[in-house]
């Protein structure tokens, strides 16, 4: 596959310069088997694909691409995989030598042009492994699939961590995951046969293998081991796979530096907050309490994807408690009951606030008899920030019409949205909420404020103050805080 020349006048023809690597590649026994796929200039041979109908392709495209991308490979009918290149008159483009992903659909522009690997041998040669592995692995799944089904699924029976549990993972009826896991007690960690992903047009780039990850990941700390994942059987190893492993790489991580067929557990640790989505600030407080060995990547991790507490949930109990990792684990013992009671009062605040925001970052417009609710196309863009001394949660991004769980019944409305809403959750609210609230509804800075409590707390506010009721009494929250203490509790074995 003598292409090199041809790449060359390609991007002289647009003074650009093509990654010196490149040309090398093609020349190597790698190159013919990505035949398929891969785009190259002048071909003609059938089952080929030209660089020249690449390049109309992202000039068709929805969105007008840079002039400096190479198209290299087909990622699926509707994305290429392009590498940047340099300028050959002013060298040190930005991402120069990164491989993305261009989308030939309209999409968000924020979506457009992610990083799929960090240079094009690296990706290419990654293509060529998976292919070959993707034969090797799909009938092992299908026969752990089938022995699954008629052993467990068949007579309504759990299996074991020890038995290798097939994964499937679907978004839209199209299979974008599969893997099986098992835990091995030979080295205390999860053992994983295969590995398999696939990039869709209607997902973002590596959401496939993030969220395959994230699913693996969470079933290695569940299982109760060291966090270490081997690929492979236990009489055959197999490398970590190819499509991990460039995920990893587009977070700065390296797999397989020590061993190439096991993610050591330090590897894993960074992989799991890699792939577990995280708001800036509750990234920032995670970062801090990990820093100081309060918490585990993995705990913390764990309780986001699970879910057992969501994101703004932890934001707030890792914000305004210094009982934060207590409260991760499941809670202070019984006896300990001023411990307690302080614990359960942040998780009951923390548990209303979670309440509230998933009800206002959807536009609820079940009210209008002919339109259909699609709740997945109806998400608002509403933001919080929390006041990490004062215990409070500024919301931004709302809507006045939809703000839920007002009481008409409070002479203090809240009027003015435009500065955000600062909600104060107190499952009993003291004395010392109401002066909280009034300063901020009043203070120099005024900001709109309501006290966010439970259904059978809000006659005991006075009435000069904005109240949120929250449509859950407070043994209805006690009895749902004490199911999640019990699942964090029992979260690992």
């Amino acid at each position: 596959m003598n292409l090199d020349h041809s790449y060359e006048e390609h991007c002289a023809s647009r003074d650009l310069v093509p990654p010196p690597q490149l040309a090398e590649f093609m020349q190597s026994e790698i190159a013919p088997s990505l035949s398929s796929i891969l785009y190259g200039p002048n071909t003609s041979a059938p089952g080929t694909r030209s660089l020249s109908s690449a390049m109309a392709l992202l000039d068709d495209s929805a969105h007008q691409p840079p002039a400096n991308l190479l198209p290299l490979a087909q990622i699926d009918e509707l994305s290429i995989a392009c590498v940047i290149c340099d300028s050959a008159s002013d060298p040190g483009m930005p991402g120069a030598g990164q491989v993305i992903r261009w989308h030939l659909a309209a999409i968000p522009a924020t979506a457009q042009g992610a990083l799929i690997d960090t240079d094009p041998v690296s990706y290419l040669s990654s293509l060529g492994e998976e292919l070959d592995d993707r034969e090797k692995a799909l009938p092992m799944l299908r026969d752990i699939a089938t022995r699954y089904q008629e052993q467990y699924v068949a007579h309504g029976r759990l299996p074991r961590g020890w038995v290798e549990r097939p994964v499937q993972l679907a978004c839209q009826n199209v299979i974008i995951g599969l893997s099986a896991f098992a835990h091995d007690a030979a080295f205390d960690g999860l053992r994983v046969p295969a590995f398999l992903t696939c990039e869709v047009p209607h997902l973002a780039t590596h959401e496939g293998n993030r969220a395959l990850c994230a699913l693996m990941l969470c079933d290695a700390y569940q299982n109760g081991g060291t966090m270490e994942i081997r690929f492979g059987t236990r009489h055959r190893s197999r490398t970590i796979p190819p499509a991990l492993k460039r995920y990893a790489r587009t977070h700065g991580i390296l797999l397989g530096s020590e061993d190439p067929c096991a993610i050591l557990p330090a590897e894993s640790r960074e992989l799991f907050l890699a792939s577990t989505p995280m708001p800036d600030e509750l990234w920032a407080r995670a970062v801090d309490l990990m820093d100081r060995g309060l918490l585990t990547p993995e705990r913390i991790c764990h309780t986001l994807l699970t879910p057992i507490w969501s994101a703004i949930e932890l934001d707030y109990i890792l914000a305004v408690s210094s009982r934060a990792a207590s409260i991760l684990a499941g809670g202070s013992s019984a006896e300990l009951r001023r411990t307690r009671l302080v614990e359960q009062e942040v998780a009951r605040a923390a548990l209303m606030a979670g309440m509230l925001y998933r009800r206002v970052s959807i536009a609820d417009r079940s009210h209008n008899a002919t339109v259909a609710t699609v709740h997945e196309d109806t998400r608002t863009n509403v933001n919080w920030s929390i006041d990490q001394d004062r215990g409070y949660i500024l919301f931004s991004g709302l809507d006045r019409a939809l703000l839920p769980w007002l009481d008409r019944e409070h002479a203090q409305p809240v009027i003015d949205l435009g500065s955000g809403l600062a909600v104060i959750p107190r499952a009993l609210p003291t004395p010392v909420d109401w002066t909280l609230a009034r300063s901020l509804q009043h203070g120099a800075a005024a900001i709109a404020s309501a006290l966010l409590v439970p259904k059978d707390v809000a006659a005991s506010v006075p009435a000069d103050i904005a109240v949120l009721i929250c449509p859950d009494r407070l043994a209805e929250i006690d009895i749902e805080v004490e199911r999640r203490m019990q699942r964090a509790r029992t979260s690992r074995s």
